[in-house]
């Protein structure tokens, strides 16, 4: 079971709090929530400090909306647990650059 909770914190701002287990199910509500916020664009962080557990759909959306500029307040766990994943999707997809330097 997972909670959320929305509060305007000022004129476009807003801060979603989420706390228990939200798992690949119950994502799709969370994800409708912070995409209306986003397309009214607002500003917005979600506070994930009292998160126990999040499905592999759930980190992928966090890194996505992390990556649209929602800024997040993670649970430790959460912190190694996206930074881990964030440096296996650079290892397999490698930034490929020209060797400029040639002689």
């Amino acid at each position: 079971m997972f909670r959320i909770r929305e509060k305007s914190i000022e004129s476009g701002y807003i801060h979603i709090k989420v706390d228990g287990e939200l798992n690949d199910k119950d994502l799709r509500l969370f994800r409708e929530i912070v995409e209306k916020y986003l397309d009214a664009k607002l500003k917005i962080s979600v506070g994930l400090i009292d998160l126990q557990h999040i499905g592999p759909e759930g980190k992928k959306f966090l890194k996505q909306i992390s990556d649209r500029g929602v800024r997040l307040e993670l649970a430790d766990y959460l912190k190694l647990e996206i930074l881990i994943a964030e440096d296996e999707q650079s290892r397999a997809n490698p930034v490929i650059r020209p060797n400029i330097h040639k002689k």
